[in-house]
């Protein structure tokens, strides 16, 4: 398998022999928060009110191929596409079936979806932006339960703009040091624009660093956002019932530390599947975070762009993007259900191929 082992190899190894030849289904957590219109911070969507779309766009493309709720596809004029591309590609590929999972969107997609009964987010600048955040935990966690009985592991990935601010938020309100080290879909990761967001967001809800430790539950409602309220919860439920694979980035370690901080029990069942864009990116630090609470094992597809032909794809190699709609973990699954026959090679040319066809439709 193109799979690379970023830390505790042997927990990692363990993990991957248990998926190898298995069934897994894919959940796509979709959600949205005004955090992720602050001019600067997300390269997700063609402007910031556009971000509202991106998340239910994302999850059409993973079920029709193409998006309902945007006019056209999910690709900027420059040719660069979502993410959701490659975990489409990768879920279509392997044969994975998908279910939707609404944390709190604002509009909402035109394809069958689970409801949880979350609300879009508000501006963490506020220091109140998720509502009904244990609700949604517990509802969530039945969900995955009863998913997970359906497969033999879920893979969990998520569609929601700004989602590395409030990542930092949370985690600095819980006492994780994650300052300069959240990834960014941007090539220049605006780190000092995220920390001065978050310490706004923990000074109005008369917060500081560390001071929700024993209180994951307020600091989602306070700095968080809804995704990461579906995602714990899914992610408990399911590893009840087997492995659960957390796909994605940075963001995957602040829904790691909610359940350290609720249930760290469940946390022996998970790994974090993420992309080598990711791992390898010397502006964030997605091992340096998850250490200092948890030892998780985080995989990297090792996907490349490179040798591809389209100059939209090649451009990921720069450190646009990086990762996204569980892009990684869903590479990595595709890669362990079939026992090897899907290589990144062979990744890359269906990636090609759907991607044609996409900007065909413009």
């Amino acid at each position: 398998m193109d799979v690379l082992i970023t830390n505790n190899e042997l927990k990692a190894k363990a993990f991957i022999e248990e998926i190898e030849n298995k069934r897994p289904l894919f959940l796509c957590t979709i959600a949205t928060t005004e955090t992720g219109k602050i001019p600067g911070l997300s390269a997700a969507g063609a402007n910031p009110d556009f971000t509202d779309f991106t998340p239910p766009a994302d999850a059409e493309l993973l079920l029709l191929g193409k998006c309902k709720s945007i006019q056209g596809v999910p690709i900027t004029p420059d040719g660069i596409p979502t993410p959701g591309l490659i975990t489409m590609s990768a879920l279509h590929l392997a044969d994975i079936p998908v279910v939707v999972v609404n944390g709190g969107v604002k509009v909402k997609p035109q394809i069958p979806f689970v409801e949880l009964g979350g609300n879009s987010g508000r501006d963490i600048r506020s220091g109140n932006s998720v509502d009904n955040v244990e609700e949604v935990i517990e509802r969530a966690k039945i969900l995955g339960e009863q998913l997970a009985k359906a497969s033999d592991y879920l893979v969990i990935g998520e569609s929601i703009p700004g989602g590395t601010t409030t990542a930092l938020g949370v985690l600095s309100a819980l006492g994780v040091n994650a300052q300069g080290k959240v990834s960014s879909t941007l090539p220049e990761n605006p780190h000092n624009l995220k920390a001065e967001v978050v310490a706004a967001g923990l000074k109005a809800a008369g917060e500081k660093f560390g001071s929700l430790k024993r209180n994951p539950i307020k600091a989602v409602s306070c700095v968080g956002d809804p995704m990461m309220a579906a995602m714990t919860g899914l992610v408990i439920g399911g590893a009840k019932q087997g492995p659960v694979l957390m796909a994605g980035g940075t963001q995957m370690t602040a829904v790691l530390a909610i359940i350290n901080a609720l249930s760290p029990e469940a946390l022996c069942n998970v790994a974090i599947g993420t992309t080598r864009w990711v791992t390898k990116d010397v502006k964030s630090d997605i091992c340096g975070i998850v250490k200092q609470f948890c030892d998780v094992p985080i995989l990297a597809a090792d996907l490349d762009f490179g040798p591809s032909k389209y100059p939209g794809l090649q451009i990921y190699e720069t450190g646009l993007v990086k990762e996204g709609v569980g892009a990684g973990g869903a590479s990595i699954a595709a890669m362990a259900k079939l026992g090897g026959a899907v290589t990144k090679d062979i990744l890359l040319k269906e990636i090609e191929r759907n991607y044609a066809l996409l900007m065909s439709l413009k």
